[in-house]
């Protein structure tokens, strides 16, 4: 009994600590990208980047804030027509750049353009800040501007 051979080969320690630390590597970033895909990181951005979604604008005037959504091709058009019967409203870019032209006959008629962020995925949000960067700079010349939030949230 003592001569016996071993039947079982023992595992080395590398290998038990590198499936430990791959197996948190794995959690951490399905938890983590969970996490991003959720509503919870605006809860986690308010508290920390002192982020706060716009919900009321005071004013003493009597005016309502109207954001319509219509194709690019359509946006002249239907300014246009609002204008002359004297309402202004704000336009949805539909998360696409509209042409400068028409950018430009929105302002003249005293209308704009918002940037749109584009529907939720599960990973949409890590090109949420280039999609705003590659509309803004049109329809929002300043470094400063608001952006509306996908309409499923």
């Amino acid at each position: 009994m003592l001569q016996a051979p071993r039947r079982v080969r023992p595992i080395p320690r590398w290998r038990l600590r590198a499936v430990a630390a791959a197996t948190q590597l794995v959690l951490l970033c399905g938890v983590g990208t969970w996490m991003m895909s959720t509503d919870e990181v605006t809860a986690l951005a308010t508290k920390i980047l002192r982020v706060h979604p716009l919900a009321q604008v005071k004013t003493n005037r009597p005016d309502v804030g109207v954001i319509v959504r219509v194709p690019a091709r359509d946006m002249s058009q239907v300014a246009s027509q609002l204008a002359g019967r004297g309402i202004h409203v704000s336009f949805a870019d539909d998360s696409g750049v509209p042409p400068a032209a028409t950018i430009a006959k929105l302002r003249s008629l005293g209308d704009e353009v918002l940037p749109e962020v584009a529907g939720s995925s599960v990973l949409r949000w890590v090109g949420t800040r280039g999609s705003l960067h590659k509309q803004a700079p049109r329809a929002w010349p300043t470094h400063r501007y608001y952006y509306l939030q996908p309409p499923a949230g």
